[in-house]
């Protein structure tokens, strides 16, 4: 019962860790989802203006302007590259590097002190009890 209720507190914690990575990889592709629509708002107008230089519009003011709008876009697809890749990198990660698993795996190889109790303490703490005296009603 005891390793039961353990085990149960367990994987409360563990869910709600697995809870807190869900909620940040949800937020995480909101912000990941607002940038693309950035990027594809800023694709639309780098379009529009490759379109109206390739049409005879090179002399049109404000060509400075757009030259900036294009640079921005370069670095948004660059920086949405990277951010693509650190979410490959990030659900390539090893599950077995979580710091609850790494104290289970050092404690069942004998490091460190024991967080959970064993069958053999068990018993002894119930010999223990059964050898003490049991206590006499007050008459």
């Amino acid at each position: 019962m005891e390793a039961d209720r353990d085990a149960i507190r367990e994987s409360r914690t563990a869910f709600a860790a697995d809870i807190g990575q869900f909620k940040s990889s949800v937020a995480n592709a909101g912000h990941r989802l607002a940038e693309l629509e950035r990027g594809r708002r800023i694709a639309l107008a780098a379009e529009s203006v490759r379109r109206l230089k390739s049409s005879g519009g090179a002399g049109v003011t404000g060509a400075t302007t757009l030259a900036e709008a294009e640079a921005t876009l370069k670095r948004l697809r660059e920086r949405q590259a990277e951010d693509a890749a650190a979410a490959t990198a990030y659900d390539r990660l090893d599950p077995g590097m979580n710091p609850a698993n790494t104290a289970s795996r050092l404690e069942a190889a004998g490091f460190g002190r024991r967080t959970r109790p064993t069958a053999s303490d068990v018993l002894a703490r119930l010999r223990q009890k059964a050898s003490q005296p049991a206590p006499t009603p007050a008459a």
